[in-house]
């Protein structure tokens, strides 16, 4: 090889290891934005020289060696598998399994020492059940956080074991095989976790706000929260609220926000129901954006819901005002929104309620429409998507997990029901026919696709 091809393939080399520690950090900060929940200190991350420990979680740090990084980059799965490992070691400081800190994820042979000094204090049935916590953990919020952590994670560990000759046996820690089994049990768990949670979303912007509540709080009982979760299940209690409101209020729209990604934390939550009083809604919708908040003081969605909740929980035009006005986080186009959803709920003259508008957003233009709800001829729209309601009807489904939502799949067309509510994905090679152009303004769209509710009662 000539002088001048060897140095041109050695800075080929060092430029894509380059590319590949770069693209770690970013992965890692896509998790912890996944993750969300600053009401615990953030970790760091730390790049290693060391050949030993493969990656491990240490004084609010997660260290990745080089050797490792070297190991898959260049990978067509990069990114999924470097997720995995930094997932997994996110989720034992999140979790708070304190038994695994200074040690090397279970990869180091150095861990059998570890343990061997502090076999009295936790059993390997404990240990198996964190190991189990973090695969599930790094599946959901790599998942969400847009990695296909799980799905990667066997071979990830196959390739690590292998490349850095490590013992399948470990006294007191799951084994080799054990770390294979535990993956394969939580990959199905995660995807139906992120699957309930996209359902909710959908329901949630469908108008189906009991329906969304439910996927929300089931998430909840499987032992995660998130801000984002929390948000949305106070929007539906808030949505609710406004919907079973007198019609000078429930017409109108107000500048809320639905957060589509969301991330977890390990914890329970109690369950509420649903009642006929607008204010108790509003009341239970405070509560869940109090949670989201103490999640992340910082986080906009339930800031601004929170405050369109306490808005409607103001009797009387005049209290109203006085919120509008003295409030500190609401910008001048928010002021107007405010005055102009408040004036139509107190019945001010139309001339006055159009000018106040001018200083508003689009929010404030459509308040001043009389709504109506789009119609769609939805009969037609199964035709065009080749399905019927017979086959929606008699189409064989399983329930998502232990929830009372189905899933199924017809003519490769993906479908979600509970009683007589389809929830149908728009398949891709449909969005660019023209014949759906006129109805796609009343698709649901989040960002894993569109959709739309059939109700076939």
């Amino acid at each position: 090889m000539k002088p001048t091809t060897l140095v041109l393939t050695l800075f080929s080399v060092f430029t894509q290891g380059q590319d590949c520690v770069d693209r770690v950090g970013e992965i890692f900060e896509d998790l912890i934005v996944g993750i969300g929940n600053n009401s615990i200190y953030s970790p760091s991350l730390e790049i290693s020289n060391e050949e030993g420990s493969v990656a491990y979680f240490s004084d609010h740090t997660v260290i990745i060696e080089m050797k490792l990084i070297n190991l898959f980059c260049g990978h067509e799965n990069f990114d999924d598998k470097i997720a995995y490992i930094l997932g997994h070691e996110l989720a034992h400081h999140y979790l708070s399994h304190t038994w695994m800190a200074n040690t090397g994820l279970g990869y180091s042979s150095s861990i059998g020492n570890f343990i061997e000094e502090n076999s009295t204090m936790y059993s390997k049935d404990q240990r198996k059940l964190s190991e189990s916590q973090a695969d599930l953990f790094a599946g959901f919020y790599g998942k969400i956080s847009g990695y296909n952590t799980l799905v990667n994670a066997k071979q990830t560990i196959k390739d690590v074991y292998e490349a850095y000759q490590l013992p399948k046996e470990i006294i007191g820690y799951p084994s080799y095989d054990e770390r294979l089994e535990i993956i394969d049990s939580k990959i199905d768990n995660a995807n139906d976790l992120a699957m309930i949670f996209e359902i909710g979303n959908v329901l949630l912007l469908g108008g189906e706000y009991g329906l969304s509540k439910y996927c929300y709080e089931f998430i909840l009982r499987d032992r995660f929260n998130s801000r984002e979760i929390y948000n949305n299940l106070g929007l539906a209690y808030l949505l609710y609220g406004v919907s079973i409101s007198e019609p000078s209020l429930s017409r109108l729209l107000f500048p809320v926000s639905i957060d589509q990604s969301t991330r977890a934390e390990v914890n329970l939550t109690r369950s509420a129901s649903f009642t006929d009083n607008p204010t108790e809604m509003f009341k239970s919708a405070l509560k869940q954006f109090e949670k989201a908040k103490s999640l992340d003081s910082k986080y906009q969605p339930a800031l601004q819901n929170k405050l369109v909740t306490e808005f409607l929980l103001l009797k009387g035009y005049k209290s109203r005002s006085n919120f509008i006005k003295t409030h500190k986080n609401l910008n001048s186009q928010s002021s107007a929104d405010f005055k102009v959803i408040n004036m139509i709920m107190d019945g001010r003259a139309e001339k006055k309620i159009k000018k106040a508008a001018k200083r508003g957003s689009k929010i404030s233009a459509l308040n001043l429409i009389e709504a109506q709800s789009p119609t769609t001829d939805y009969d037609s729209l199964l035709k065009k998507l080749e399905l019927s309601p017979m086959d929606l009807i008699m189409n064989s489904s399983k329930k998502i997990g232990n929830s009372k939502i189905k899933a199924s799949t017809i003519n490769k067309i993906q479908i979600f029901d509970y009683k007589d509510l389809y929830i149908i994905k728009i398949p891709e090679q449909f969005l660019n026919n023209p014949s759906f152009d006129v109805v796609k303004s009343n698709f649901i769209k989040t960002n894993k696709g569109l959709y739309i509710l059939y109700n076939s009662n």
